[in-house]
């Protein structure tokens, strides 16, 4: 059930009216009344409100990100279930997407790209989670890599991602896998060579294809699309107080009168938000959303 609070109702004074409103509020606030409720600015509510409308979102994220040569990246379990590694994957043999590297409940589980296999990250028949990196790949060409702000981490790594990549001053944009970061400590390889150097926090690794010409170091944008919404209610973000699961907006009924709704918050692509629960779909809000200091 949704809370409301009633905030505003739409006077029906005239002009002689508003003056005594206006010298009545004049000497209220000479008088320091703290008991008056909260003044909302309503000169042009009626002008200034949005409907709640049906849209397609695709949730995108835009980061800054570094060309790295040869990135290692996890291939991660499917599913809940106990590991079963598939005979003969050694370290240094080639992996392919063809090809399953190991089996949780039935279903098998290959990389995402061709690579080199480095190392198992769990025990074989370890039951773990959704998730959980299993083996580790090397990619033979280049990736972007960029670190995830902590809370858009979540929301990409719970979705099915595609992303769109583009070099500074360089080619692109062109599509991209998203592969993910081992969590693991690289163990050192004997043949000295260099594992990727991942930093503090979650990182994404975005694999460049083969046919794109890329330098080590080089900048990059990455576009990750994480998750996409067909034909549901949505709002601007600009008119929603809060941006990740709840929220607030004003709610003017039919009668005009002004109400903080609460609402259950979905994907966003930054421009606008899915309501998941709370409004229907036609109802209208103010343009700005309810203020931190408008207690209930």
């Amino acid at each position: 059930m949704t809370g409301e609070r009633p905030l505003w109702r739409r006077p029906i004074v005239g002009f002689g009216a508003i003056a005594l409103l206006v010298g009545l509020g004049l000497f209220l606030v000479l008088r320091g009344h703290d008991s008056a409720p909260r003044p909302v600015d309503t000169a042009h509510a009626s002008e200034a409100t949005i409907p709640v409308m049906r849209r397609n979102i695709t949730a995108i994220l835009t980061l800054d990100g570094n060309l790295e040569a040869t990135p290692h990246f996890a291939v991660p379990a499917s599913t809940t279930g106990r590991v079963a590694r598939r005979r003969g994957v050694r370290p240094g043999g080639a992996v392919m997407p063809k090809r399953w590297l190991f089996a949780q409940a039935g279903a098998r589980v290959r990389p995402q790209v061709a690579g080199t296999f480095v190392r198992w990250l769990v025990p074989n028949h370890l039951r773990v989670a959704a998730g959980v990196p299993v083996a580790e790949v090397a990619y033979g060409g280049f990736a972007v890599v960029a670190a995830l702000p902590p809370e858009a981490a979540y929301r990409i790594f719970s979705h099915r991602l595609s992303a769109r990549a583009q070099i500074i001053s360089g080619p692109g944009p062109f599509g991209c896998v998203v592969l993910q970061s081992p969590t693991a400590p690289p163990l050192p390889d004997p043949h000295g060579v260099a594992s990727g150097t991942d930093g503090p926090g979650p990182i994404i690794k975005c694999a460049v294809p083969m046919t794109i010409h890329a330098v080590q170091g080089l900048r990059a944008l990455v576009a990750v699309a994480s998750a996409e919404r067909h034909h549901v209610p949505t709002l601007p973000v600009s008119a929603v107080a809060g941006s990740a699961q709840t929220g607030e907006v004003s709610l003017v009924d039919g009668d005009g009168s002004i109400h903080v709704r609460n609402v259950a918050l979905g994907i966003t692509d930054g421009s606008v938000v899915e309501i998941k629960r709370g409004l229907r779909v036609g109802q209208r809000v103010l343009a700005q959303p309810p203020q931190l200091n408008e207690f209930r």
